[in-house]
């Protein structure tokens, strides 16, 4: 895997959305469905609109506090759709996603979007439900990567050509070739950081319904509940490992003709 220190940024990246995750234990048992109000007051005008989602990973499911209907995951998404807020009884997620506009950069906005609205967070925390501090263990940082029909990928008779590592059956005895990719990988990298590179095929969700190839590169690490502050320089090492993996597992001639690499400021 190429050096974590390598600065490496792309005019044209195909990164279509970003989650930072920071997962709390002890999870937030004060919190409740009622509470979700006040929390929302003090980012509306930034996230207008609120959804509930069920909760991953079943998060009510124990202590003395478990209930037969858990509470939703709430979503808080801005006005134009591009960030979301994520929360739940032991998770807090900021997500980036693609609209009419670039990547905007993990240094340059998205780490400093998370502090900002995790801070926010916290203080509501430490207001409303009389928790002074959030203690974070599992923490992670994704990043999703799609490619469309183009140039360079036509289906998944291509994936080889973007990700040079991956190998598909031979199944010209058959007269047949492969018509869907989904598979996933586990990468070692320091003590408290694992890489997952996820990879699948499908459809768009617009009305072309054009061929999509997906790779999804995941850091996660169990940080033992520790500040925000002390999780900051793991989520700095989370992304030198996802951009390693990318560089590592992405073909260098596309990514030098189609995302167009340049230096990062330093």
């Amino acid at each position: 895997m190429p050096s974590s220190d390598m600065k490496i940024e792309f005019e044209a990246p195909p990164v279509h959305e970003v989650a930072i995750g920071a997962g709390f234990d002890p999870r937030l048992v004060p919190l409740r469905s009622e509470h979700i109000g006040l929390f929302w007051g003090r980012i509306r005008d930034q996230f207008p609109v609120v959804e509930h989602r069920p909760p991953v990973g079943n998060p009510e499911s124990l202590g003395d506090d478990a209930v037969p209907f858990p509470m939703p995951r709430y979503w808080f998404r801005s006005g134009d759709q591009t960030d979301v807020i994520q929360v739940q009884k032991n998770a807090f997620v900021f997500n980036w996603r693609r609209g009419g506009g670039g990547y905007p950069g993990f240094d340059a906005s998205l780490m400093p979007s998370f502090g900002e609205y995790f801070r926010i967070f916290e203080d509501f925390c430490r207001d409303c439900l009389d928790v002074p501090t959030l203690d974070l263990d599992h923490c992670r940082l994704s990043y999703f990567n799609s490619i469309r029909q183009c140039e360079y990928w036509s289906g998944p008779t291509d994936t080889g050509r973007v990700l040079p590592h991956v190998s598909l059956p031979d199944l010209s005895a058959n007269d047949s070739g492969v018509s869907t990719l989904d598979c996933h990988y586990s990468l070692a990298t320091e003590d408290d950081t694992s890489i997952i590179l996820r990879i699948r095929t499908g459809k768009s969700r617009d009305e072309q319904k054009e061929s999509v190839l997906v790779f999804e590169i995941e850091a996660s690490g169990r940080l033992g509940g520790v500040s925000k502050s002390v999780a900051d320089d793991w989520y700095r090492r989370a992304h030198n490992a996802v951009r390693g993996c990318f560089l590592s597992v992405t073909d260098e001639d596309v990514r030098n003709r189609y995302w167009r690499p340049v230096a990062a400021a330093s």
